[in-house]
């Protein structure tokens, strides 16, 4: 009808936008996007067809990308350096410290023993009191050093670590620690401290909110793949709202992070008052050292009361 306007139809069947490549005449190929829509003009039935350039978004999605996995390897990297830094500063303290504490008890002991007889009893008690201090600052300093970077990591492995530092942190806590790990060779120094940082977070987690009274911790390697499994008789908390505080929340988020960062993943099941229960995977191909890489010196013979430890406490 004369005057009338375009008036879009809806088309009988839906027409799918297409993407497909685009030819220029100087030989260029670029992401396109086809669509069509049909519509009545001047009552002729016509079809447009559309054809979009998304070169640009194609850009934006490739930058996108390339600043993702710029801030996953800066991520890691800041991991590195965070473990490299622990264990300077752990061998620092040790190392210019532990010396000169135990020089000075011995010092505090020998002056104790060179007293005349019918000596003030308040200089023997303050002496006695100077002593305790002492010595309650060397076992500080030595759990410090211990929860940044514990030398037997470095020198026993992986196995030996996770049984003394369950064992300390049974007598800490009161919560019964059991531990199955077997003595794991060849395994990649980041995939330890990985491992490692990840059953601390998980046993700090657990004193903190579990309320629980036994932890089983079991390392297994299966179908080239090595398992980390976490397991508390606690509180649990409800999978669909989380963690029941910030603290707790912040703590799983980073375990998952460090072990996406190795190239495994991470896996917790939790329900209310049926405890929780922590799964960790690697592929062992992310976990296992080149051939060619140093090895630290094999101490495990040293470490024999470590293989297998139930410390039985009981809060």
């Amino acid at each position: 009808m004369p005057g009338s306007t375009a008036c879009p139809l809806p088309l009988s069947s839906p027409c799918p936008v297409l993407e497909a490549e685009h030819r220029y005449k100087d030989g260029r190929l670029v992401p396109v996007e086809l669509s069509k829509r049909a519509f009545n003009s001047f009552e002729a039935r016509c079809l447009e067809a559309v054809v979009r350039d998304l070169s640009g978004r194609e850009c934006v999605k490739q930058e996108r990308r390339c600043q993702a996995a710029s801030f996953a390897a800066l991520s890691h990297r800041l991991i590195a350096l965070q473990e490299r830094e622990r264990r300077l500063l752990s061998a620092e303290l040790h190392d210019l410290t532990s010396p000169n504490l135990a020089a000075l008890e011995i010092n505090l002991r020998s002056l104790a023993k060179s007293l005349p007889p019918g000596t003030d009893g308040e200089t023997v008690m303050l002496l006695d009191d100077a002593t305790a201090l002492l010595t309650d600052t060397a076992n500080s300093l030595r759990k410090v050093c211990a929860d940044l970077r514990p030398p037997v990591l470095d020198y026993a492995g992986l196995s030996p670590a996770l049984q003394s530092y369950a064992h300390q942190f049974s007598i800490r806590t009161g919560i019964a620690v059991a531990v199955d790990c077997p003595l794991v060779s060849d395994l990649d120094p980041e995939v330890e401290s990985t491992l490692f940082r990840i059953v601390q977070e998980a046993l700090s987690n657990c004193s903190k909110h579990a309320d629980a009274d036994q932890v089983r911790i079991v390392l297994t390697t299966e179908n080239r793949r090595i398992h980390l499994e976490v397991t508390d008789d606690g509180n649990g908390f409800s999978s669909a709202t989380g963690p029941e505080n910030a603290t707790a929340g912040l703590g799983l988020l980073s375990m998952s992070e460090r072990a996406q960062f190795v190239g495994g993943s991470l896996r917790v099941d939790s329900c209310l008052g049926q405890g929780t229960r922590l799964f960790v995977t690697i592929p062992a191909g992310a976990a296992t050292r080149q051939a060619n890489a140093a090895k630290p010196p094999d101490t495990s013979s040293s470490w024999p009361h470590l293989l297998r430890i139930d410390t039985g406490v009981r809060g």
